[in-house]
């Protein structure tokens, strides 16, 4: 309106009626309605506004949903080329499944991949927080940045973070330890994610387990069985800080 003040990107609060106003125009910059000319144009700017106000990319939210419908189709794909074994042709074909989710997932992965190292930068100054102070929490992931990257974030919390680069050795630990927490990568070295995820609750059946995969295949299913007996949570790689805190102070939170 004349008379009003400008709006800047940082303004969040004074924007959200503008990305009202503009959603309930969206159906009228449709191809049909002779404005198709701008249609994209359109989408592009009610996106940017939207990320630009809520800190979030439209692809972080790509990434977290069609993680798991893809491990689904490299699974059930995997299951037909094992049950077509002889049959060169149609096995060829499934392999190009294969192939084209592959290609998929590196492109999500390069799309999605955090600025500003492994986890991206972090969006809130690293303090004590309470609810982590003195958790005792085991990370395994074979990849040692990965290990090393989340070993930090959560000590800077107040977190006493021990790792393992193996199955094995993560499932030593739970043995000799007692732990708070379990983040642990789905495909480690001499154990699978599920395996991990059982060790944590032999040593202790409320001990919150965390799985971490990077939309790779899972032939052990060890995301949908450890689901189906009390799995905190799945990151997905490449995840951001925050989105590990948050994950780790939801399973950390005492159930009501």
């Amino acid at each position: 309106p004349r008379g009003s003040r400008p709006i800047t990107l940082d303004d969040a609060e004074a924007w959200h009626p503008v990305i009202e106003l503009l959603a309930q125009q969206a159906p009228l910059w449709t191809p049909g309605s002779g404005h198709g000319y701008h249609a994209a144009t359109f989408g592009f700017l009610v996106g940017e506004l939207i990320r630009r106000v809520s800190g979030q990319r439209p692809t972080d939210f790509i990434a977290a949903e069609i993680a798991a419908p893809l491990n689904d189709i490299l699974s059930e794909t995997y299951a037909l080329m094992e049950d077509y074994i002889g049959h060169d042709d149609m096995r060829h074909r499934l392999q190009a499944i294969v192939d084209n989710v592959a290609a998929i997932r590196e492109s999500i992965k390069q799309v999605t991949r955090p600025a500003g190292g492994i986890l991206g930068k972090e969006a809130e100054t690293p303090v004590r927080d309470p609810l982590l102070a003195d958790r005792r929490v085991l990370v395994a992931d074979d990849e040692e940045l990965i290990r090393r990257t989340m070993s930090e974030v959560l000590s800077k919390r107040g977190c006493c973070v021990e790792t393992a680069r193996d199955g094995a050795e993560a499932v030593a630990l739970l043995e000799r330890q007692p732990f708070d927490l379990v983040l642990s990568d789905i495909k480690l070295p001499g154990r699978n994610g599920y395996e991990i995820f059982a060790a944590a609750k032999n040593a202790r059946s409320d001990l919150p387990v965390i799985l971490i995969t990077g939309f790779g295949y899972d032939p052990n299913h060890s995301i949908i069985r450890a689901r189906r007996e009390g799995l905190a949570a799945v990151l997905f790689k490449p995840f951001k800080v925050e989105d590990l805190l948050r994950e780790v102070r939801a399973a950390l939170t005492p159930r009501q």
